[in-house]
C-alpha cells in the first residue's frame, strides 16, 4: 500500500535531510510535497490529502500546531502528524500530544533510527484505520475484518465445533504452528468519553492498539485485536522452550507498551493474562480466566497473571457463561428474537440466584455485548440504537459498579434487541445475503463451497442455504456459478486471456467443464461469445 507524506520545515537543510534520510519507498511511502511555512502546508494537505505529515512546530505564517488543530477539526484523525522541533519545553510536548501527534522528535537528536521508529509506529496506526475499509484501493476484498471476526469468535468460544474452527482457520491461513498460547484482556482506564467525545475515543483506542501491537511484537509473537472502543485482546504465541520465559517476555513487552501509551497518549492501560492453553481452539479458556481476574482499579497492578497469587482466588467457582454460549450464538446467528430473549432472561435470573459478584456479572454482560456486536448484521449500530437514550450509550456498562446496574443493563439490551429484531428480522436476513453475495463477487477466483463461505461468515451450512433460497432469489450454487460466469465475460471482453486461462483463474477444474457451464448459462460456448464481442 502506498502512503502519501508531506514534510514541512522553514529550514531548507532540514527539508533536504529528511527527504534523503530514509528510503521512503521501502516503507511504501511517497513524498507528495514539501512546505516552508504553515500556510503552504495547509494548502498542500487540502490538495493531496496525505496520510502522514512531518512538521516543525514553529514556522512562519502559521505554526505546525495551528495546522494540526485545523486538520483535526476538518479531517479527523488522518493525516497523522509527527512533530519535529528544536524546542524541548514540556508545554510543546503536552500540546502536541493533546492534538494527537503520534510522535515528537527533537531535531538535534534526530537519527535515521529514531525516525524509522516514528514512521513504523505511524504506519501501524494507519493500518488500523485502513482495516475499517471494506475493500482495498484496487477493489480486492479487505480480509482484516474476517481475521478480527475469527479471533473474537475464538476467544468467546463461538465456533459450533472443532471442524468449523479448523475449516475457517485453514481458509484464513491462521498459523497454528505454535505449542502454547496465552490471552491477555486489556483495557484503557481513566479516559473520560464524555469529555473527549466518541470519535476521539475511537481514534485514541485505535492509536493505542496500534502502538501496543508495534511494541509488544518486538518481544514476542502476538496477535492484537480490538473488542470494542475501550478494550482489546492480545493473543501471545509461543513455540518449543519459549514458553518457559513466557511470563517474562509478556511482562517486558507489556510494560514497555504501557509506558509508551502513557507517555504519548496519557492513557493508563491495565491487563490480565489468562493461563496457558496448548490448543488454539481452547483460547477461550485463557480469555475467560483473564476476564475473571481483570481489574481496572488504579490501586491494582497494571499487569496480573492467572495463578500469580494464591490459587484459591482463581479456582473458586465462577458463574459460567460457557453454559449459555451455544444457545446465544444460535439465537444471534438465526435472528431468533424469542429464543434470544429467553436466554438473556435466564442469564439474568441465574446471575441473581447464584449471588454472582460484580466481576462475574460484568463478565457476562461484556460477553453478551461482544456476541451481539460481532454476530448481528450491523451489530454495533443496532446495539447503539438500543442504548440511544442512555448516557454513555452501550459503553455505560463499563462505568457500572454494582451487580444490580449490570443486570439492568442486560435487561435493557434484552428488551431492545427483542424489539429491533422483531421489527426488522426479514430486513436483516436480506442484508446478510447481500453481504455474502458481495463476498462471492469479490472472490470469484476461489473455490467457493457452501461450507467454507458459511464458516467464514459464522453460519451453519443449512442456515445459509436456507437464507439463499428464501431471500437470495436463487440457491447458493446458482449465485456462485452466475458470479463466475459474469466475471468470465468481463475477462473475455478484455481479449487478453485464453479460455483455459480464464477457467483456471475462476477456479474451474478444467476448460471443458468451464465451457459446459458457460454454455448452460449463456446458451452459447465461450468461443462463440468471444467472437461476438470481438
Amino acid at each position: 500500500m502506498n502512503y502519501k507524506l508531506i514534510i514541512a520545515d522553514d529550514e531548507p537543510l532540514i527539508l533536504i535531510g529528511l527527504q534523503s534520510m530514509l528510503d521512503w519507498a521501502s516503507f511504501g511511502i511517497s513524498i507528495a510535497g514539501v512546505a516552508r511555512n504553515g500556510e503552504q502546508l495547509m494548502e498542500l494537505i487540502e490538495a493531496v490529502s496525505p496520510d502522514l505529515v512531518i512538521t516543525d512546530i514553529k514556522m512562519p505564517v502559521r505554526s505546525g500546531l495551528d495546522v494540526m488543530r485545523e486538520c483535526s477539526e476538518r479531517f479527523g484523525r488522518i493525516p497523522l502528524f509527527i512533530i519535529l522541533t528544536s524546542h524541548e519545553e514540556y508545554g510543546y510536548v503536552k500540546e502536541a500530544i493533546s492534538c494527537q501527534a503520534v510522535n515528537y522528535l527533537v531535531k538535534i537528536e534526530l537519527t535515521s533510527e529514531t525516525l524509522t521508529l516514528a514512521i513504523n509506529r505511524s504506519l501501524s496506526i494507519l493500518r488500523d484505520f485502513k482495516r475499517l475499509e471494506p475493500v482495498t484501493a484496487d477493489g480486492l476484498p479487505e480480509m482484516q475484518p474476517y481475521y478480527d471476526r475469527f479471533y473474537v469468535r475464538l476467544i468467546n468460544g463461538l465456533f459450533e465445533n472443532r471442524d468449523q474452527y479448523l475449516q475457517q482457520s485453514l481458509d484464513l491461513g491462521i498459523d497454528n504452528g505454535y505449542s502454547s498460547w496465552f490471552v491477555a484482556y486489556c483495557g484503557m482506564e481513566g479516559v473520560d468519553s464524555g469529555r473527549i467525545g466518541k470519535e476521539k475515543l475511537a481514534s485514541l483506542c485505535s492509536s493505542t492498539v496500534g502502538m501496543v501491537r508495534e511494541t509488544v511484537s518486538q518481544y514476542v509473537s502476538c496477535i492484537v485485536f480490538s473488542l470494542d472502543i475501550r478494550y482489546f485482546c492480545i493473543l501471545f504465541c509461543f513455540s518449543g522452550d519459549q514458553k518457559r520465559e513466557a511470563e517474562k517476555k509478556i511482562s517486558n513487552g507489556m510494560n514497555h507498551a504501557m509506558t509508551l501509551v502513557r507517555n504519548y497518549f496519557a492513557v493508563s492501560l491495565h491487563s490480565a493474562v489468562g493461563g496457558e492453553v496448548n490448543d488454539l481452539y481452547l483460547a477461550h479458556e485463557s480469555f475467560d480466566a483473564a476476564r475473571k481476574i481483570y481489574s481496572g482499579d488504579s490501586q491494582s497492578p497494571q499487569i496480573v497473571f492467572h495463578g500469580q497469587n494464591s490459587k484459591e482466588g482463581f479456582e473458586r467457582a465462577f458463574f459460567d457463561m460457557g453454559l449459555y454460549r451455544d444457545a446465544l450464538s444460535r439465537a444471534f446467528q438465526e435472528l431468533d428474537f424469542k429464543a434470544l430473549a429467553q436466554v438473556l432472561d435466564r442469564i439474568v435470573k441465574d446471575l441473581s440466584s447464584a449471588g454472582a459478584s460484580h466481576a462475574e456479572t460484568m463478565d457476562a454482560a461484556c460477553g453478551i455485548l461482544y456476541m451481539a456486536i460481532s454476530l448481528l448484521p450491523d451489530g454495533e449500530e443496532i446495539v447503539s440504537g438500543v442504548f440511544e437514550g442512555v448516557k454513555g450509550g452501550y459503553r455505560s456498562i463499563y462505568e457500572y459498579k454494582s451487580v444490580d446496574d449490570c443486570n439492568r443493563w442486560i435487561e435493557t439490551l434484552r428488551d431492545g434487541l427483542f424489539n429491533a429484531m422483531q421489527n426488522s428480522r426479514q430486513d436483516y436476513r436480506i442484508r446478510i445475503i447481500a453481504k455474502v453475495q458481495r463476498y462471492i463477487d469479490n472472490n470469484v477466483g476461489k473455490h467457493l463451497s457452501l461450507s467454507e463461505v458459511a464458516s467464514i461468515h459464522g453460519f451453519s451450512q443449512n442456515y445459509l442455504s436456507l437464507l439463499f433460497s428464501r431471500f437470495g432469489g436463487c440457491s447458493f450454487v446458482e449465485y456462485t456459478t452466475r458470479a463466475k460466469i459474469k466475471a468470465a465475460k468481463k475477462m473475455m471482453a478484455g481479449g487478453e486471456l485464453k479460455i483455459h486461462e480464464i477457467a483456471e483463474r475462476l477456479g474451474f477444474e478444467s476448460a471443458f467443464y468451464f465451457s459446459k457451464v458457460f454454455k448452460k448459462i449463456e446458451g452459447m460456448s465461450p468461443h462463440e461469445y468471444m467472437q461476438q464481442v470481438e
